[in-house]
């Protein structure tokens, strides 16, 4: 495993990289003798050679960009710190940490291949397998989006500078306003492993520049080049003087002006001239401020409400950046006395230029100012009610992208008061041949604010001249618009619910309809009142009794969520089922299943389409909770097609596929009008264009339901895609949802978008965490849940393979040399169980060859997703090291793995490090090494990826998390490979449970005491049940 840094010098990129180890490498004590001796090379950072490998499988480098630098690292006397516990671990120490340079390889990224690399990874911290970034590329990234929002909104000027005598075209940046500010977090936010890398090794200084020393030129150098880039070519085709020389350079590749000494000097002090008004406010220690005034004169038109009977009026004042609370107004700059004048008396400052300066720039932006500038003293300027308006809605945001500040009223800053419209929804008596909707009867009251008003004063409101009015103390600006929505809505009947989801559109107030206004409250009686009161959570939902025909035992809060999706089902709204991994999703949606089959035996058949490695545990589910539900598995090559199909599932209630096939078959599945249609692992069509997304949203069914224990895998689009399948049309479009959603929760962070969704969706999902306390109270400590995976193709072949050839030598074999190839072969088809990899020990791709692999990685999205801690047990080291590297790769965090070479010391630090808070997440342990005497209570979930068959040595292993001082339930998954050797000595060791401990050993050597035959049909490949 590596780790990429990234650290400026000047305007460029310097990348090393740094290596994960397992001992501190030995360092020559000659390093130290001498101070004239040079620094000692970093023990962690790679070799040019191996530096140059890693950056050409995405970059493309050259090699005579790739140099020694010195680095300067917090260090003992022998080793730096490593610069995350990923990399290693330095033992404590009792030395004092200090600065000291070490020797690195690096590499100079050109400014294209920075370019690159941002457009490659902003939104990974992987770079490629086992090569993760570290988090200063986190910070370059920060950078980068700063530099394009500065180019987006063209925050940059025509440049001219000198370099060795030399004239150069360039485009500068701005800094103004609210763009200086974040200049100044960024560079409070700098890394100092940003700045601690030099270019050259003779240096003996420790590097003290400040961060704003290599942002802004890196932040000039990469706008001037992206520009550039943009630009087309040549404005002139001729350059008669050196103004259009200048022109035609700053859209070049080539920035050199061929100017002479004298001639260049006198354009760039031009050039500075034109500039100079910009920089003034950018260098400035005060900006200008604009403060709107409210009217001092109003008189009343109706209780309550006034409008005003004088002007508007905005003054300015200065304020100073260095204290902000000082507001100096023009009168008192222009005639200063006592303190304002010594506040006022800055070097090289002159502040009367400076406020002439500011309004000529805000002259640009703002007309008005200009009556202003006919006076002495310009101190302000009037507006009426519109042109208030105008000012805080359209120039008020402009004001502060140029460094102007605007003091507006407390009553423009508070939440708005806006009109709003309160419904009561009457259910009368439903009508012969009429639907319920049909019956609904809604009622209108609008409000401004709280004030509720009638259809004459929303009249008198629409017919003023004067847009902004005064309501008990506070002004508010009337829409002209929405007063005649109001009006419309009062007079027609808009938004009539024809369903469940219009009805929830309502009550959550955002019923797309263009004549709407925001509706804030809804009220019913009825049935009306009962449906919403019980969706809301407002009253209990009606608990049902489980299904007779049910077989096991429903929890208490599993009972409660059986219900809920009964009840959801019964109004044909569809729901997401989100509970926390191991919470029984499953027989939670049997028991509908079988409710349904229970009040009506003559009701199409339910689909539930899940991942292809769950088909085998769904049906075991089945078989298990429902045994009487006939079932379908549609799956496999000779599985029934097109009219068979059809003609097949006609009397099942049941039928189950993948993701997959659904895919390869939905011309036949669609003809199908399913009674319901249920997707298991729900986040398999978070991406709406993929083929597999369109295929389920083709199905027709009269319900649906999703289960998903991460409904939000990487954003809120996720939702979208999963509520789309449950309710079309619901959250509307997906261009609207990303328009007012997207945009407005991931970008702008609006936390009123936020508890929009929250309110449309939270009806409609129900998830719970195992920290719930009403959950833990219903849960037993420790929960055992068998995951049944699906062999490959490759390991089906292997595995055939290899108990043909086991066959062959048994029939001959004798004594220990029985033994020998029975254990041997045991062992042969565990590893090919485990993954293709384990067995062939090629160091070969890991992804998508194992049902194991691909089920473990679905489970641990879960874990990540919620940061809880999980220990993984394996017999074999290989397999550790190929999981530890496979997990670590797709998350880029660190994972612990124990093992029998694990030093003790290794193995102490990792044991403490990973019951702290901060530790990682995942704890793979072989269960020989770590399967007895450690205290592990910081997981809650234990994963045997490979069966010892030994239940009590399993249950040793588990219980390095199921012991005192765990606070949580603990989930324990034992993975199974369908049809193999591990699911039949499985089921061998369940009939005989009872008396495991008399039967079996403690090792795995009392099953070569078994008859051939038996050994024979233990390990058959039973392709029925793959």
């Amino acid at each position: 495993m590596l780790l990429l840094h990234a650290s400026f010098e000047k305007e460029n990129v310097l990348i090393w990289a740094e290596k994960q180890f397992t001992q501190i490498p030995k360092i020559s004590k000659r390093n130290y003798k001498s101070r004239e001796a040079p620094p000692p090379i970093h023990p962690f950072s790679t070799k040019s050679e191996q530096l140059l490998q890693i950056l050409n499988k995405k970059l493309k480098v050259e090699k005579d960009c790739c140099d020694k630098g010195l680095l300067w690292l917090p260090s003992f006397q022998k080793t730096p710190l490593p610069s995350n516990p990923i990399i290693g671990h330095i033992p404590k120490s009792n030395e004092k940490l200090k600065l000291s340079p070490w020797l690195v390889w690096f590499y100079s990224l050109k400014k294209e291949e920075i370019l690159n690399l941002f457009f490659q990874f902003r939104n990974t911290n992987i770079f490629s397998p086992g090569v993760f970034f570290g988090p200063s590329f986190s910070y370059l990234n920060k950078i980068f989006f700063f530099i394009f929002s500065l180019i987006i909104r063209q925050k940059y000027l025509p440049s001219l500078k000198v370099d060795k005598f030399t004239f150069k075209s360039l485009w500068s940046p701005i800094f103004l306003g609210l763009d200086k500010i974040r200049l100044n977090q960024l560079e409070k936010a700098m890394p100092c492993l940003c700045r601690s890398l030099t270019s050259s090794i003779k240096q003996k200084k420790t590097p003290t520049f400040h961060p704003k020393k290599y942002l802004i030129p890196f932040i000039t150098n990469m706008i001037d080049f992206i520009i550039r880039l943009s630009s087309k070519k040549n404005v002139f085709n001729t350059t008669k003087n050196i103004h259009d020389e200048w022109i035609n350079k700053l859209k070049s590749k080539d920035n050199n002006l061929k100017f002479d000494l004298f001639k260049g000097q006198l354009f760039l002090d031009t050039v500075k001239e034109w500039q100079q008004p910009i920089k003034n406010t950018s260098i400035s220690p005060f900006k200008l401020c604009l403060r709107l005034e409210e009217p001092e004169e109003s008189y009343s038109i109706k209780k309550n409400i006034e409008i005003a009977n004088s002007l508007w009026k905005v003054n300015y004042f200065i304020q100073a950046y260095d204290d902000p609370s000082l507001l100096i107004n023009i009168e008192d700059i222009w005639n200063p006395k006592g303190l304002k004048r010594k506040v006022l008396d800055r070097s090289n400052f002159n502040t009367r230029q400076f406020i002439l300066t500011s309004l000529g720039m805000a002259l640009s932006i703002c007309p008005h100012i200009e009556s202003s500038l006919h006076s002495h003293i310009p101190t302000g300027f009037s507006l009426n009610s519109n042109e208030v308006i105008t000012f805080l809605k359209e120039y008020m945001e402009k004001f502060e992208e140029i460094g102007i500040g605007v003091i507006s009223p407390n009553w423009w800053k508070k939440d708005k008061i806006n009109l709003n419209a309160k419904a009561f929804i009457e259910s009368s008596f439903i009508k012969k041949n009429k639907s319920i909707w049909d019956s609904l009867n809604i009622s209108w009251n609008i409000y401004l604010g709280n004030s509720k008003l009638s259809r004459e004063e929303l009249f008198q409101l629409a017919l003023l001249k004067d847009p902004i009015i005064k309501m008990r103390g506070e002004w508010i600006i009337l829409n002209k618009e929405e007063l005649n929505k109001a009006l419309r809505l009062l007079e027609k009947k808009f938004c009539q619910p024809k369903n469940p989801l219009d009805l929830l559109n309502i009550a959550n107030g955002v019923f797309e309809k263009e004549n709407m206004i925001p509706i804030t409250e809804i009220k019913a009686n009825g049935w009306i009142k009962e449906f919403l009161d019980t969706i809301n959570g407002k009253v209990s939902l009606k608990i049902l009794n489980v299904p007779q025909n049910f077989k096991g035992i429903l929890r208490p809060y599993q009972i409660r969520g059986y219900s809920w999706i009964c009840f959801l089902q019964k109004w044909q709204l569809g729901a997401c089922l989100a509970d926390d991994m191991g919470l029984g999703k499953t027989p939670q949606t049997l028991a509908m299943i079988m409710y349904n089959w229970e009040k009506s035996k003559k009701t199409n058949p339910f689909l539930l389409i899940c991942p292809t490695s769950l088909l085998g545990n769904w049906k075991r589910e089945v078989e298990k909770f429902t045994p009487q539900l006939s079932v379908h598995i549609h799956h496999g090559l000779n599985r029934k097609k097109d009219n068979s199909f059809i003609k097949h599932i006609k009397n099942k209630k049941l039928v189950i596929t993948s993701y997959a096939l659904l895919q390869r078959d939905e011309k036949f599945i669609q003809k199908i009008k399913w009674e319901g249609i249920i997707l298991d692992e729900a986040q398999n069509i978070k991406n709406k264009n993929t083929k597999q997304t369109k295929s389920v949203y083709k199905l027709e069914g009269k319900y649906r339901l999703a289960l998903t224990g991460t409904p939000i895998e990487n954003s809120i689009g996720d939702l979208w895609s999963i509520m789309h399948f449950l309710n079309p049309g619901y959250l509307g479009s997906y261009e609207k949802f990303k328009d007012t959603f997207f945009k407005g929760i991931h970008i702008e962070k609006d936390p009123v978008k936020t508890s929009t969704l929250k309110e449309l969706t939270t009806p409609l999902i129900l998830r719970r965490l195992k920290t719930d306390r009403t959950i833990i109270s219903d849960l037993p400590q420790k929960i055992e849940i068998k995951n049944y995976c699906a062999l490959t193709s490759e390991q089906i072949s292997l595995y055939e393979n290899v108990v043909a050839d086991a066959n062959g030598f048994l029939e001959k074999a004798k004594d220990i040399e029985r033994k020998g190839i029975i254990i041997a072969t045991f062992s042969k088809l565990k590893q090919i169980c485990n993954h293709p990899v384990n067995f062939l020990k090629d160091n070969s791709s890991l992804d998508n060859r194992s049902g194991k692999l691909i089920r473990l990685k679905e489970l641990l999205e879960e874990v990540y997703s919620i940061r809880d801690h999980c220990l993984i047990f394996t017999q074999y080291a290989e397999m550790g090291h190929l999981l530890k590297k496979f997990i670590e790769g797709l998350y880029g965090e660190e994972v612990f793995f124990l093992y029998g070479q694990t030093s003790k010391k290794n193995r102490d630090f990792m044991i403490e490090q990973f019951q702290k808070d901060q530790g990682p997440l995942i704890f793979i342990l072989s269960i020989k090494a770590g399967g007895i005497g450690l205290n592990l209570t910081k997981a809650n979930n234990v994963f045997h990826f490979d069966r010892w068959w030994n239940p009590a040595v399993e249950n040793q292993a588990t219980d390095r998390a199921f012991r005192i001082g765990q606070k949580k339930n603990v989930q324990v998954y034992k993975f199974i490979c369908s049809g193999t050797i591990e699911e039949s000595i499985d089921e061998l060791i369940e009939g005989k449970k009872e008396l495991a401990s008399n039967i079996i050993g403690k090792g795995e050597s009392w099953l070569t005491e078994l008859s051939t035959d038996r050994i024979k049909e233990l390990w058959k490949l039973r392709k029925s049940t793959l």
